[in-house]
Order: structure tokens, then sequence, then C-alpha cells
């Protein structure tokens, strides 16, 4: 799929003009990777979600990538689905316990129903923001800092 590598390839390399993560290239080499294993498009959406802890991420990141037009790819099903958006989620390597479970309480949040699946799939960055504020005051609510 050159034109879907390419979009990866893209987004990672507006990523690094950001100063989010550095070597672009690794890094969307082991997106691809992690999608070869197995699909990263969530069954009945027309999202996916490319996620990855790699040494070259600076940061913890969540971005939204709205696709001018959409396009098959590999379902977590094993199926083909078309995708619209891209959720982006990575991590450095050595992230920590709260970061990866924070990370883990996203991945979570985002299949744990139809409407959570709806507002990250169709939902107004704004709305997708405030839930996942909602989340991260949860999260250290309950961890009592």
């Amino acid at each position: 799929m050159p034109q879907h590598d390419e979009t990866i390839r893209q987004l990672l390399r507006q990523l690094e003009e950001e100063g989010f993560i550095i070597h672009a290239d690794d890094v969307a080499g082991g997106l691809l990777e992690r999608e070869q294993q197995g699909g990263l498009g969530i069954p009945g959406t027309e999202f996916a979600l490319y996620h990855l802890k790699h040494t070259f991420i600076k940061e913890p990141i969540f971005h939204i990538y709205d696709l001018d037009q959409a396009y098959e790819v590999k379902s977590m099903d094993g199926g083909q689905q078309q995708m619209s958006r891209i959720l982006m989620m990575l991590a450095p390597q050595e992230l920590g316990k709260e970061g990866s479970e924070m990370f883990s309480l996203i991945s979570s949040s985002i299949i744990e129903s139809e409407e959570s699946m709806a507002l990250y799939g169709q939902g107004t960055k704004e709305n997708i923001e405030q839930k996942l504020h909602q989340l991260f005051y949860q999260f250290v609510k309950e961890a009592k800092w």
C-alpha cells in the first residue's frame, strides 16, 4: 500500500518537524511493522489507532488526523475497512508506569462503547480533548497523588 505507507511517513515527518520525535522514517517503520502483525483499524468504524512506544519519540503524543480521502486498511479483526481518520498515540520507550497506565486508559476508552467509538471516530477535536481531560482527571483522582 504505497499511498498508505507514504501517508504514515508524511505524518511522522510533520511530527519530527514539530520536535515531537526524531528519525521519523524509523518511527514510521515501527508503526508499519506493528500494523503488519495485526491490523490497527477499529472494527465497525472508519478510523484506526496507530500506537507505538519507541526510543525516537521524545514525549507522549495523541494526535488526530482526518484524511482527505478514505482508503482501505487492515482491521484489528483481520478484515478490511475504510479509514478516514487516524488516531496517533506515540510514547517514548521508557514511558514509566503512570504514563503506560494513562495510555492504556485512553486505548480502553476508545472502544468502551458505541458512543465512545463515535466520539473518537467522528467527534470534533474539542469534544475529544474534553474526553481526554475527563480521563486524565479520573486517573489523577484515583491515583491519589
